[in-house]
Formats: C-alpha cells, structure tokens, sequence
C-alpha cells in the first residue's frame, strides 16, 4: 500500500473505503487498487498487483501475507529479507531489501 498516486502503472478507480489497522493502531483508509512498477538496478522492473491507494500515508507497505499469497516464500535472515516463487529453484532467490533499524528497507 501507498499514499503516493503518482507511483501507479494503473488506478481502478473503484472507490474501496477498506479500512486498514497499522501497527500503531492508528486506522487508515484505502480508497483503489492498482498496479505499481518498482524499478531495480541492473534487473527488469517488478510489477506488484493490487496495491492499495491511501491518501496520506507517509510510508509505503508491502505484506509478507500478501506475497505469500501470491505465490512467494519471503525470508527474513542476517539482516536482510530475501524471496523467490514457491516451487522455484532456491537458486532464484533474491534478496529484496535489508534491516534499516526496525523495519526493512526494499531495494528498489
């Protein structure tokens, strides 16, 4: 999920009000879903499905649920947090992102 329109490849436009629950328990309310394109150096782009639009968030979020959901197996080990489609060769795993003091930080 992000607060930030601009970051989306394509906006449904489809009016959601899902509301969600942060981990500061402050609620936030999602109003579309797209599809954002992350960039990443030296590798093709990563298109993400279903992100949620929300006006005024100030970080953008990725759920480990989510990937999972999706098909991934996200790992999170040494610091850094790794992923690679489920049934893939481990050989295919990438480390997206690393421990920035108490979150992670994505590499794109």
């Amino acid at each position: 999920m992000t607060g930030a329109r601009e970051f989306f490849l394509e906006l449904a436009e489809r009016a959601l009000d899902i509301d969600i629950v942060l981990g500061d328990d402050r609620t936030v309310r999602a109003i579309d879903v797209g599809i954002v394109t992350l960039e990443r150096e030296s590798l093709p782009p990563f298109k993400v499905m279903d992100v949620l639009y929300v006006p005024g968030m100030k970080k953008n979020l990725i759920s480990v649920f989510a990937m999972e959901e999706k098909g991934f197996d996200v790992t999170f080990s040494k610091g850094q947090v790794s992923m690679h489609l489920r049934g893939a060769s481990i050989t295919s795993t990438k480390v997206i992102g690393v421990r920035f003091g108490k979150l992670y930080r994505f590499n794109f």
